[in-house]
């Protein structure tokens, strides 16, 4: 290695390769250069090259929540702990021309925003491991200041590709936690939009990888996919099957029965099926199964759907901010008489319904019906109405109920980040 920009091609050359997943590929040119040069102004920069390489294949393997990483570490077994070591080794180099220093700060930002990403990671792994509802909106905060501030002040000439696959990797991330935060305040309009945008990306993302048709091939094959994009696929169709549960009613005023079953073959619809067959599970005398939304804190909400701005709208009273947002079966006119009291019950037994392992049984002597309720979200509870009186302790009925909201909460995919579970 001659001069400065013929490292600065060679290593632009490296930075291509490995953020299009080549890892193979960008160890073969650093090796070959490796036998060309053992010695010069750049070589401890050089030496470092196969264990950045590493390191972020490790990333896109999702090493980030392993036990142990994939990639040997001097101090203790985590990614974040490499990349940490690559950030010290190139601090101890002494540049000897500026746009070699350029080069090493453009590595070193790299890792500081890996380093938050693991962080980001991590926390909504732990976060989902205890016994409460997921915070979306701490989520959402830590992602922006990575966008607004790390990723704003990052612009690299050497690393560029790989600001790109960062890029689109923080803008998918945050889209869907985004559509995560609005399914939960029953936001249609906004929920759709972050999905769409996850979705443009996603595909954007595939399309950087590179443009041979032979990897593209390949790509379709699930042990070609990085298993962090394989990840984020997981979560956006996770969404999408939980959009069509929460917005069911909506879309069905929206399209034919010939269309919505169109629409629901082609997206499986767990949940839905679930949720329609919990009257047989829990019992035939099961009148009626119900998702309701809590509207009460909600600034400015007016429902699910979109609203003209411009059209005047009455403030609801706090009898009427609880909704049904889907029953099964249906019945237009029972909800009206039953929602004063899973209101009560639910303000009754606030605290005892955000425990997610736990069932709210309550039998209402003067209606002659037994209540089931459990907390899927912050603001929204599953509901099992029993015209008769039940036992509070009938296990098979908590179990499914418990079973179906497990299902649609967004723990079980957040705790799929640890790979080793």
């Amino acid at each position: 290695m001659e001069n400065i920009a013929q490292l600065d091609e060679f290593l632009t050359n490296v930075v291509r390769f490995t953020a299009q997943y080549s890892f193979d590929k960008a160890k073969d040119i650093c090796r070959k250069e490796k036998i060309m040069t053992n010695t010069g102004a750049y070589k401890d920069l050089l030496s470092l090259l196969p264990y950045m390489i590493s390191v972020e294949k490790s990333y896109s393997e999702m090493g980030f929540l392993t036990a142990k990483s994939k990639v040997a570490v001097k101090k203790d077994n985590t990614l974040k702990s490499a990349y940490l070591e690559i950030k010290s080794d190139c601090e101890k180099i002494q540049p000897s021309e500026a746009e070699y220093e350029r080069i090493l700060k453009e590595i070193i930002s790299w890792t500081e925003i890996r380093c938050q990403l693991i962080d980001s990671y991590n926390k909504m792994y732990t976060t989902a491991t205890y016994n409460k509802h997921l915070k979306m909106q701490e989520f959402i905060d830590s992602l922006n200041s990575i966008v607004n501030n790390a990723m704003a002040s990052y612009a690299p000439k050497t690393m560029a590709n790989m600001k790109i696959l960062i890029e689109l990797e923080t803008s998918c991330l945050l889209d869907l936690i985004y559509a995560q935060y609005f399914l939960e305040n029953w936001n249609l309009v906004r929920c759709t939009s972050h999905i769409s945008s996850a979705k443009s990306n996603l595909v954007i993302w595939e399309n950087t990888l590179q443009n041979k048709e032979t990897w593209r091939l390949n790509f379709l094959r699930m042990n070609t996919v990085p298993e962090l994009y394989r990840w984020l696929i997981k979560f956006k169709t996770f969404l999408l099957e939980k959009f069509s549960v929460y917005f069911y009613m909506i879309i069905r005023q929206q399209t034919s029965v010939s269309d919505l079953k169109t629409i629901c073959g082609k997206n499986r619809l767990e949940f839905l099926q679930k949720f329609q067959n919990i009257s047989r599970k829990c019992g035939h005398e099961t009148t009626s199964v119900m998702l309701v939304f809590d509207a009460c804190g909600i600034k400015n909400w007016h429902g699910p759907g979109y609203r003209c701005p411009l059209k005047n709208t009455k403030t609801e009273s706090p009898s009427t901010s609880y909704y049904v947002m889907l029953r099964h079966p249906e019945k237009p006119s029972e909800p009206l008489n039953v929602m004063p009291t899973i209101r009560r019950i639910l303000v009754e037994h606030f605290s005892d319904i955000l425990f997610l392992d736990r069932v709210v049984c309550r039998y209402i002597s003067e209606e002659n019906s037994t209540y089931f309720i459990t907390s899927i979200e912050e603001k929204i509870s599953l509901v099992a109405y029993y015209n008769s009186k039940k036992d509070d302790k009938q296990s098979d009925i908590d179990n499914y109920i418990l079973e179906l909201a497990w299902m649609i909460r967004s723990h079980r995919v957040f705790l799929s980040l640890n790979s080793n579970r």
